[in-house]
Parts: C-alpha cells; structure tokens; sequence
C-alpha cells in the first residue's frame, strides 16, 4: 500500500488571461487551464488522492462540446463504474453537480483496470456541461477527481514520482509527488495488519496479516462487508518468496471468511489471507471490514474502513479566453481567424490528423485526394477499429506486408491508410487499384467518413431525403443522411447535395471535425 503523498510544486498552466483577439477560438466548446494534485488523501489504509481539472466553456451553444481528451498520464480516475468494458479498458462515466446547484456536468472516462495489461498510467476524460448556465453561458471551473495512483509502493524509503496530464492541444501540465513509506517491508513484527483495497470497479480487496511466527496454531476470520455470494477470490499463503511457500484452508459462510494454517507459522513468517467483496461501493459510500487473529490462544482484533471518494465541481468564474496559439502552436499560412473552415483545420492540425503542406499552408482550396483522405481518417478513427489485441500491442493498424492493390507497395506514401480503410469494406476498384491520388467526390467522402465513425452503431436513415438530387432509394443515401444528422453538410443554398463534385481539403476538414465532435 501506497504510504503519504506530498505535493512537491504547483502544475503548469496556461494563463487564464492570455492574450485575447482575433486569434482567440474554443475548440470543442472549452479548455483545460490547469490539471493539479488538490489533497493528500494518500495513507497505508486509503490509497486516494483527488486531482483537480481547472477549465473553462466558451458562451454560447458551442460549450456543450465541453472539453474532451484530458489524459491523466499518471493517474487513473475511479467511479462507480456503469459499463460496459471491454477486455482492457474500462469506459464509464459519472454525473457530478456543482457546489451551487445551478449546473451539472458529465465526466466521462476511459481507464485501465488493475488486472490487465494496459499500463495504469493510462486515463483520458472528457467533461460535458448537461444542464444549467454552463450549458450556454460559459464560464469556468472546476472538477475534482478521486484518482489512484499506480504502483503500489512497497518500499521502506521515500519515492518521487512525476504526475503529467496534457489536454487535447498537446499542453502538459506536470509536478512531482512524494510517495512515502509502506507495505509489508515497515510492519511492526509483533503487529497483525487489516488491509482494504479499492478496486477501479468498485470492489474491494481485503487483506488480513498475521504478526510473524513462531506459532503453533494459526487461524483468522475476516469479516467482509459483502455476502458470501459477492465473494470473487479468497486465498491464503504463508512463507511467499520461498522454498517453504504453502496456502492454508479457506472457507466462507455468512459473510465471514474462515482460515486455518496447519503446521503453524516458523519464525520471520506472515500468515496472510485474501478476499475481494465485488459487492460494490457507489461515490461517497464507505464500508468497513474486521478481522480476528488467532496465534496460540492469542487475539488480536482490527477493523478498517474504506470509502469511495465522490467527484465536486465548481463553476462561477468569468470565461477566460486564450489565443489560439496558446492552446496549439499549429499554424497555416493560407487559413485565418474567421475564415470558412478555421476551426475545423485547426482542430485537425491539433489533433495530430494533418500537418499541412511542405510550404507551410493547408491546402484549403485544392481538391483532396484519396490518399489523403485515407490517412486524415486512420489518424482520426484508427484505434476505435484495431481488434484489443491489436489495441494492446501495437495500438495502431499494422499495414499487411504483401499489397492488396496493384498500384500501392507497402512503401508507398499512404500505403498503411489505404489498407486501413480495406479493412473496414473500402476494398478499392474493381482493377484491383486503390488510385490514391485521384480525386474524392462528395458521395465518396460521404461514405468514407460514414464508415469510419458509424463503426456498425445502430443508424436508421430517415424516410425523406434532405436533398432535392439525393432520393431516399439512392445507392450512398445512408451515408449521406448521416452526415446531414450530424450537422457536418447542409449541402447548397438550392437544396441539393451535389454527389459527384470534387470536394477540397478544407470542406472535408468540416466534415471529419463535425462528424468526429458530434
């Protein structure tokens, strides 16, 4: 267990008065000003600490977008979890009201368990204004998360470690934690010990530890909050690490976990049985647990509590606009403040999914190629197709070494995103070509970015086209309708949708960034 966290230095942050102007945007409908370590909540029986996010909502209908993809890079926040997951990742979220009342907010997450593979230092939350003036008037706050922090420190010496968070603009805010001294290796010899642990889910293992040997005789009872029913795991062992390991006898009946060492414990040994209650805690609940141990006709009784900290939120500062240039360096020299498609292709740059040109500018008037679409949506939707095991190991596409197409080597420029895209059923032309640098047309694009981000989700094209030239019986009317939903195209100021028309780099920046954020 995880001995007392000291708070070493203030967290980096951008100003929450910087510079304002033509240059100021709200990407997402928010951002974050600063990720902070706000109590020490850290002792031998309550492995918690709270991080706080300090963020701010744009006025209008835009701060419904909220802020998204804050990763916590050190911290793993715990809810009460309310599924579903899949085989490595936990995804969840909560409802948190503020301290007036006026608003509430939905902090949604994604976090490893403790049993997986996935390395813990892992999260990524997303907080959404639901109802209240946050909803449109913008403003800013703040929300305080119980996290855990992997791993546990079992050492008999002070340890510093770095706690990082970074938003969805590439800022970091970092600061150091002092984790102290704990675990088994600073136990009292003579001293039994009553260890809960919480579980991402909820759940709670409970450990009870015997003092060390010698005895002749030795038994425990450890009484768990939970029912038997609830019990997942329950084991015992003594003498662990060495040539004379060995487990006890355990059993449970009316919530009680039973157990009993024969041939008794030598000296220097620890008798330690263990049991998880998947009972579940809710935020804010807390539950205790007792133990009794029997050494020779000696008893030693312990009880511990544990509790499921619940997440706060704030919100009653002004708005705080930043330039653009201090949330994302990303520029283009050929898109402005203001312009058609400014947000959009700033969103791209920031997120990663295009880096312009080589002479510096987006290319926003100049027709998009197939190659280029490939790769804007592998780099947007990538890892939501990857298979989990793929996910685990690599967490990106692995490209086959032989070429599905006859003009595409696996060296050649969008190679990967090509067969990224023949994966999901975009299998190319009928000659067994790709043509990655012809020409998308509107209809191609529709049904590109359909495929990308419906993922087989449940979509039922309304009964009426929205498009003078695009009938309900039309080929691609399910890809387009679906744009439409989403508000990324409401075609042209004659009411058509224009299917076959070449659309540029800066109309598809709209459609990817609308579709992706709706």
């Amino acid at each position: 267990m995880l001995g007392t966290v000291l708070v070493a230095a203030s967290l980096s942050a951008i100003p929450a008065n910087a510079a304002t102007g033509a240059g100021t945007i709200a990407p997402y409908g928010g951002y974050v000003q600063d990720i902070s370590i706000v109590e020490d909540r850290l002792t031998a029986e309550d492995d918690h600490l709270t991080v706080a996010v300090d963020f701010c909502l744009v006025p209008g209908s835009a701060a419904r977008r909220g802020v998204e993809d804050i990763w916590l890079d050190t911290a793993t926040p715990i809810a009460d979890y309310e599924g579903p997951y899949d085989r490595f990742m936990f995804y969840t979220g909560m409802t948190v009201g503020d301290a007036t009342g006026k608003n509430t907010f939905r902090v949604e997450m994604q976090a490893a368990p403790l049993e997986t593979e996935v390395p813990l230092s892992q999260a990524m939350i997303s907080l959404y204004p639901i109802s209240g003036p946050a909803t449109s008037k913008g403003g800013c706050g703040t929300v305080e998360l119980p996290v855990q922090i992997p791993p546990y420190y079992w050492e008999d010496r002070s340890l510093t470690k770095s706690f990082t968070g970074s938003d969805a603009f590439g800022n970091r805010f970092t600061d150091k934690v002092t984790l102290g001294r704990g675990g088994l290796d600073t136990l009292d010899a003579a001293e039994p010990q009553l260890r809960p642990d919480l579980l991402w889910d909820g759940s709670v293992e409970w450990y009870s530890i015997t003092p060390e040997g010698p005895a002749e005789s030795v038994s425990l009872t450890l009484d768990i909050p939970g029912q038997c029913s609830d019990v997942e795991w329950m084991g015992s062992s003594a003498g662990e690490g060495t040539e004379d390991w060995r487990t006890g006898r355990v059993s449970c009946a009316q919530g009680v976990v039973r157990a009993r060492l024969d041939g008794g414990l030598a000296g220097n040994e620890r008798f330690t049985v263990d049991a998880r209650d998947t009972s579940g805690l809710t935020p804010g609940e807390s539950v205790a647990g007792r133990t009794t141990v029997n050494l020779d006709g000696e008893y030693h009784r312990l009880s511990e509590t544990v509790e499921l900290a619940e997440a706060t939120a704030s919100f009653e500062r002004p708005w705080a606009p930043v330039a653009h240039g201090d949330l994302c360096p990303v520029s283009f020299s050929d898109i402005r403040p203001g312009g058609a498609f400014f947000g959009p292709i700033q969103w791209l740059g920031c997120e990663g999914i295009s880096a312009g040109q080589s002479n510096g500018a987006f290319g926003v008037n100049r027709q998009i190629t197939r190659g280029e679409l490939a790769a804007f949506l592998m780099r947007a939707y990538g890892e939501k197709h990857l298979d989990p095991i793929t996910a685990r190991q690599e967490r990106r596409w692995l490209p086959p070494k032989t070429s599905p197409f006859t003009d595409m080597t696996p060296r050649s420029a969008h190679y990967a995103a090509a067969t990224w895209l023949r994966s999901m059923g975009i299998a190319g032309y009928a000659d067994g070509t790709f043509k990655p640098s012809q020409p998308v047309s509107r209809v191609e694009a529709a049904q590109f970015i359909y495929l990308a981000d419906h993922a087989g989700e449940d979509w039922n094209a309304p009964s009426r086209s929205p498009f003078a030239d695009i009938p309900a019986t039309y080929s691609r009317f399910e890809a387009i309708s679906y744009l439409y939903a989403t508000g990324a195209t409401r075609g042209y100021t004659d009411g058509t949708f224009r299917p076959s028309r070449d659309i540029t780099r800066g109309e598809m920046a709209k459609f990817v960034e609308t579709v992706f954020n709706d």
